[in-house]
């Protein structure tokens, strides 16, 4: 008999999700937990396609935060306030040199910038240089319906979608892609408002799971069953002789389309999905771009 000793995926969902309902966020928590998934499983798993389906992180930005999760730059002092993972990102993917210069402008910081926590800006500015005049033009923007992303009706599917289409763009010769944050900004805000509901509808479930067995005096330590649900909620409820429980996809269903009733106003403003897509761009829409 083989023995998985690999970290349990649902435990590793289990912290994100606890990690992003916070005001204050822990990114190099976060970060750690995705980094064990990629280290253990492979960024090409079913296991590593499940955690992003569940926590709703795009697989570009997993990547990008799994990459910081055992960093030793990091673990300097002078880095301990950074909060942001877009900076702790560019840091790195920073030279030792550049690095060095950093650290001297935190430890020694300009007149004009007197902070001593880092910023994306400061990171890229040490990085590539000043920027000089833009000698590329802007042909054609990528625009994606703002409602649709904050309301989930563009998924992080379609998104890796673009990624893949633009990865082909960026190939040929004398074109330049330049990325956003837009995207991510705009989607961890759905899927926080989606986690909130989620974990209201499970709370719910917990509750009627336990009243129920109270009521038919089936003998049970609390504090122990609230532990395992944290872990295995088919046990939970099993274990309570609770049968009509729902499983992870009902709950996720629910939970959107609870979202989606608290929403109306926003759902009001998203556009068909193909209103300007494969048709000629007129003169309204050029002013509006």
């Amino acid at each position: 008999m083989t023995i998985d000793n690999r970290t349990n995926a649902d435990d590793v969902v289990t912290k994100i999700k606890a990690e992003l309902k916070k005001q204050t966020k822990s990114w190099r928590m976060i970060a750690t937990q995705l980094g064990i998934i990629v280290n253990e499983y492979g960024s090409g798993s079913d296991t590593f396609k499940s955690v992003l389906k569940s926590t709703g992180f795009a697989k570009s930005t997993a990547l990008k935060l799994a990459s910081i999760a055992n960093s030793k730059v990091l673990d300097d002092k002078l880095f301990e306030k950074v909060h942001a993972w877009t900076v702790l990102y560019e840091i790195n993917t920073m030279t030792e040199q550049q690095i060095d210069q950093l650290k001297n402008e935190l430890t020694n910081p300009p007149a004009y910038r007197p902070s001593s926590i880092p910023t994306v800006a400061q990171c890229k500015r040490i990085k590539y240089g000043v920027k000089p005049s833009d000698p590329y033009s802007p042909v054609f923007k990528i625009r994606v319906d703002a409602a649709a992303i904050e309301t989930g009706k563009f998924t992080s599917d379609e998104y890796e979608e673009i990624v893949a289409a633009v990865t082909v763009l960026q190939n040929i010769a004398f074109v330049r892609v330049d990325e956003t944050q837009s995207y991510e900004t705009k989607a961890e805000r759905y899927l926080a408002s989606l986690r909130v509901e989620i974990d209201a509808i499970w709370s719910k479930e917990r509750s009627d799971a336990l009243s129920q067995a109270s009521q038919k005096e089936i003998e049970y330590d609390e504090d122990e069953m609230l532990e395992i649900f944290k872990v295995d909620k088919e046990a939970f409820f099993t274990e309570l002789g609770y049968e009509t429980y729902p499983s992870e996809g009902d709950v996720f269903e629910k939970a959107k389309a609870i979202l989606e009733k608290k929403q109306q106003k926003l759902l009001a403003k998203v556009n068909e999905p193909y209103r300007y897509a494969n048709s000629a761009i007129t003169t309204s829409q050029k002013e509006a771009a």
